[in-house]
């Protein structure tokens, strides 16, 4: 081949000096054929050699060779999907490198020596939602973004210490960005003392609080488009804390719990500081729960992996904070009554104290595209100061069904929630609000890409929850069109 190319650059140059032309002698001189030919020859040779370092300079330059196993010196250069740190010859070694993993993940090679990663997710809810009131309510038609939210996670400085940022701006808040959840998890048993992983950690931030399950299962995991009344009700919501959490084996199960103590019940979006939000009184909470049988999954609500065999997981979880209005007005305000909604403290005048226990219990079936998620609680009100009235006790239920009737796409479900008690009559007897609703949901792909129907029927709704669509009072018919997307 090489001599094949020299042959043709030495008709080439011969073309060009013009000795092939008409009046050259017909017998070129054999002995400087030879030589202009040999001449060419180390031409071509030394062509090579500086096209390969030009190569070789032009692969280093664009970071190919890192991502093959070796860089330069430079550790803040990004080489296509690694990154590259300094050695002490000099040479760098590709410390992180990019990949998509259920998101965006920047992750290291040895995170021993790198302890650093970093998955980028991101998520929307966009929903159309048509009211019918039938009571003091207006009616309501607008299409909105309910969730839009940005989530950075994964570790820092060690394997052990994880950390979770959710950033939200949905419509309901003007899209005002929010920063939702942020808190760190440190897994000092499997770091500290020996034991595996995941039975023994610590956690402080920001985040839903362990209580009842349906707050605790994530958004893009529901079966409808939102939680249910009763759920809603009964919710401690998320507070800035501290927490451990872990799992232990008892008869052959694996047992899951999270404890903490955190500012308050309902505290979420409330400031510090002496400020006459918060009192100075901390609530704390805990949830256990345990896959009695089966293995339940990461499905949440729907069987959306189809169990073949049954799955049943079972739960608890309890919350109590002591109210105080002399030092947090605005958090003694949170509490709401059955069925009007009105705020608990408006309808105790005079009351400036009372203790707020809240307890949850639930028993969840999956098998063969079936899902039935059960949840009752209880809230009681109790040592009230400052007014003449009773203990109060309102307690509900969440009852709720799905179906594959196409497995892993198509998914029908119904739902019916109740809240029953006597803190809105102070006592004197008991109210109820119900909720009664149906719906469809078509899985494009998996929960990434998922549409979702429903039609829901209220009567006196005691909760304030623009997510959910409910206002006080509210009496009608809710209509919900949500499209989902997850990357």
């Amino acid at each position: 081949m090489k001599r094949f190319t020299v042959a043709l650059l030495a008709l080439l140059s011969t073309l060009l000096t013009g000795t092939a032309s008409a009046q050259a002698p017909e017998t070129a001189d054999l002995t400087s054929a030879l030589q202009r030919i040999e001449q060419l020859e180390q031409q071509v040779d030394q062509l090579s050699i500086d096209q390969g370092s030009i190569i070789q300079a032009g692969y280093q330059l664009s970071g190919a060779s890192r991502c093959s196993g070796s860089c330069g010196a430079d550790p803040a250069v990004t080489c296509g999907s690694s990154i590259c740190g300094a050695s002490s010859n000099g040479v760098g070694t590709p410390n992180l490198y990019a990949t998509y993993d259920r998101g965006f993940v920047l992750r290291p090679y040895d995170a021993t020596k790198t302890p650093f990663e970093m998955k980028i997710n991101s998520w929307f809810q966009l929903r159309h939602s048509v009211l019918n009131s039938d009571g003091p309510n207006p009616d309501q038609n607008d299409i909105e973004f309910e969730r839009s939210r940005l989530i950075f996670s994964g570790f820092a400085l060690s394997e052990y210490l994880e950390y979770f940022l959710q950033i939200d701006g949905d419509d309901d808040q003007a899209q005002r960005l929010d920063v939702l959840d942020f808190y760190i998890s440190y897994d000092v048993g499997a770091d500290q003392l020996g034991l595996d992983d995941g039975r023994l950690s610590i956690r402080a931030g920001r985040w839903k609080l362990p209580f009842n399950r349906t707050r605790y299962t994530s958004g893009l995991n529901l079966q409808f488009a939102d939680r249910s009344m009763s759920s809603v009700f009964f919710d401690i919501d998320r507070s800035v804390g501290i927490g451990l959490f872990g799992k232990e084996e008892l008869l052959g199960k694996t047992v899951n719990w999270e404890t903490a103590m955190f500012n308050g019940i309902r505290t979420n979006g409330l400031r510090p500081g002496r400020q006459g939000e918060l009192d100075r009184n901390l609530g704390v909470s805990g949830r256990v729960f345990s896959d009695l049988i089966g293995d339940w999954g990461t499905d949440e609500e729907s069987d959306l992996s189809w169990h073949d065999e049954l799955a049943v997981r079972i739960g608890a979880g309890f919350a109590f904070s002591r109210e105080d209005a002399s030092d947090g007005p605005a958090e003694f305000g949170r509490v709401l009554v059955v069925d009007s909604g009105q705020t608990l403290a408006s309808a105790l005048p005079g009351a400036d104290e009372y203790n707020l226990f809240l307890y949850a219990v639930s028993a969840d079936m999956k098998y063969q595209g079936w899902s039935l998620m059960s949840e009752y609680y209880f809230r009681s009100v109790s040592e009230i100061s400052g007014a003449a009235v009773p203990d109060l006790l309102d307690h509900g239920f969440l009852l709720q069904t799905g179906y594959f009737i196409v497995p892993e796409r198509l998914e029908v479900m119904a739902r019916w929630s109740r809240i029953v008690g006597n803190s809105g009559t102070l006592g004197m007897r008991d109210q109820s609000a119900d909720e009664v609703a149906g719906g469809i949901a078509c899985y494009f792909k998996g929960r990434n890409l998922k549409l979702v129907f429903d039609a829901t029927h209220v009567n006196s709704s005691p909760i304030n929850d623009r997510a959910v669509g409910f206002l006080p009072g509210d009496d009608g018919m809710l209509y919900r069109t949500q499209l989902q997307f997850l990357f």
